[in-house]
């Protein structure tokens, strides 16, 4: 008898634990992309329409060689007075690499050549395909630069002086 107690209060505890855990990767789930980000608060909001002339792949730079160096640097000064140096200056540079990595995420990118309808050429750098060339795009610029694909009656027609 007991032993069905015991066994009942250690699973117990644990029960609530992963219900928390569960909502809370539930609720991250809602959280939406399309949200207005909090750096664009009380700034100024250019929009405008255009049309994708050009797509070239790019490739964001990467901080992975700087921190394998300081990992290396940091296994090194952690470990002057040991015989163990050279393997900690190895695992401190794998990991700091490995971290960074992780940390910075996928660095391909996408660099637009677009033509405004008003005859300006602009260039915008996103991380994701979000159109095609020849498409009409609305370019939404504040702190940061959103692209959405939109009706081609907003690149056939000409908006008298905005």
């Amino acid at each position: 008898m007991t032993k069905i107690l015991r066994k009942a209060m250690v699973k117990r505890p644990v029960v609530p634990w992963l219900v928390a855990a569960l909502s809370l990767f539930g609720l991250s789930g809602c959280a939406s992309s399309d949200d207005v980000s909090l750096r664009s608060k009380n700034q100024f909001v250019e929009v405008f329409y255009a049309r994708v002339n050009d797509i070239t792949p790019i490739q964001f730079e990467s901080h992975v060689p700087e921190a394998m160096a300081l990992g290396a640097a940091d296994g090194a000064l952690s470990s002057y007075d040991s015989d163990h140096v050279v393997g900690n200056m190895i695992f401190g540079a794998f990991f700091a690499g490995l971290f960074t990595s992780i940390a910075e995420g996928d660095r391909e990118g996408f660099e637009f050549g677009l033509n405004a309808i008003d005859g300006d050429y602009v260039i915008v750098t996103l991380d994701e395909l979000v159109a095609n060339e020849g498409d009409c795009v609305m370019v939404r610029m504040s702190s940061d630069v959103r692209v959405f694909p939109t009706d081609e009656i907003n690149c056939s027609q000409t908006m008298g002086g905005y």
